[in-house]
């Protein structure tokens, strides 16, 4: 049974316009879907930081390819790649989620600690079981939801499991499972919300979403298919068919082919985020965070987010102002690395925290509001 109080008033965004999203597809260039235009990226975004993005991700998905961008910032001498076996932290497995953390891992990568549980999850141990007056968050997102670069209580997550547990005062007892893996395009997202959800008797998900999906899916479907692991869901097979697109293929030439197919899908996912959250009689927030790499906010590809979320009944918390007042350098790790420091994890978790405020509290909860407002920097 999910945990419920009285008194919160669950509190939607307003849905964009019709209008507003018709004008939105309609003045993007032709050549291309209005779609996969926009979630191509502003158009003011100079070719070299659009380069030095993508390079930077696919070293990140493909420790093998990581001179993909020669102009991007290399990492230094001796930097072991996340999903590589030096560094021992994922585990192969033949499914199309592709890893998973190891469990019970306590290591040091990246000059950050990093540990697992006994399920192979970011998170603190935790009963499946769920314990009497635990309201209990589940988490999906990719690797700046799990934390890559960050010590472990340092993540936003880990802020907001914090930050609720001290406002909450005596009223429940909260816990946020952090099943975010790096490397989760948001069809991985979606496979791992319908084989994990159910598990844990949740009172709210969290699923995040990214600018950088539509990268994140590419190189997550050519993965795939290189390594012949069966397609779960049929939009995604429908893809490859329209395109053509081979386990022989390069990288390169895959997203010359597969060029908007990861965008057109998105409306799929979204659909299926939305008909899981049904399913399991939970609800489900999106969270969309902001752009880790740049000052750019890609505008149009949020705002279709949103619209996405609107036309699925599907919740969401827009954090991509978080950095507003931070300089690029000032948020990422390195010139080489443009994760989210644990400055920019704390910006996220200001931005979340500010915007649970403004609704009151998580989905069936109230904050003791004189608790939360002392909490509140």
């Amino acid at each position: 049974m999910h945990f419920r109080r009285e008194l919160f008033v669950s509190r939607h965004p307003s849905p964009l316009p019709v209008a507003l999203v018709l004008l939105l597809l309609a003045g993007l260039p032709g050549g291309e879907s209005g779609l996969v235009s926009a979630l191509r990226g502003n158009s003011e975004a100079s070719a070299a930081g659009q380069a030095s993005a993508h390079g930077y991700y696919e070293a990140l998905l493909d420790a093998r390819r990581p001179d993909f961008c020669p102009n991007a910032p290399q990492p230094p001498p001796g930097w072991v790649a996340f999903g590589s076996e030096q560094a021992g932290i994922v585990l192969e497995i033949p499914t199309y989620t592709r890893w998973k953390l190891r469990p019970n891992l306590e290591t040091s990568w990246y000059g950050t600690v990093f540990r697992t549980n006994s399920q192979g999850f970011r998170t603190p141990e935790i009963a499946f079981d769920k314990p009497p007056g635990t309201y209990r968050i589940l988490v999906f997102g990719s690797s700046n939801t799990m934390g890559y670069g960050v010590n472990d209580e340092e993540v936003y997550t880990r802020h907001l499991e914090a930050w609720l547990n001290r406002c909450a005062g005596p009223v429940c007892r909260f816990e946020i499972v952090n099943l975010a893996v790096s490397g989760d395009s948001p069809s991985r997202r979606l496979l791992r919300l319908q084989e994990e959800a159910a598990r844990f008797d949740a009172d709210w998900v969290l699923c995040d979403a990214s600018p950088f999906d539509s990268w994140v899916e590419e190189a997550h479907i050519h993965a795939a298919l290189q390594k012949n692991l069966p397609i779960p869901f049929a939009f995604v097979k429908d893809a490859i068919g329209r395109t053509g697109v081979s386990a022989s293929d390069s990288l390169d030439a895959f997203r010359a082919r597969f060029q908007g197919e990861a965008e057109h899908m998105y409306s799929d996912v979204y659909a299926g985020w939305s008909a899981e959250a049904r399913r399991l009689n939970i609800p489900l927030t999106v969270v969309i965070l902001p752009r880790s790499d740049c000052k750019d906010k890609s505008r149009r590809v949020i705002q279709l987010m949103q619209s996405l979320c609107n036309q699925n009944g599907l919740d969401y918390l827009d954090l991509s102002d978080a950095f507003d007042e931070l300089d690029a350098d000032q948020f990422c790790i390195s010139d080489w690395d443009k994760h989210p420091n644990a400055r920019g994890h704390r910006a996220i978790f200001d931005e979340l925290r500010d915007a649970l405020l403004s609704r009151g509290g998580p989905p069936g909860l109230v904050l003791s509001q004189p608790l939360a407002n002392r909490e509140r920097p």
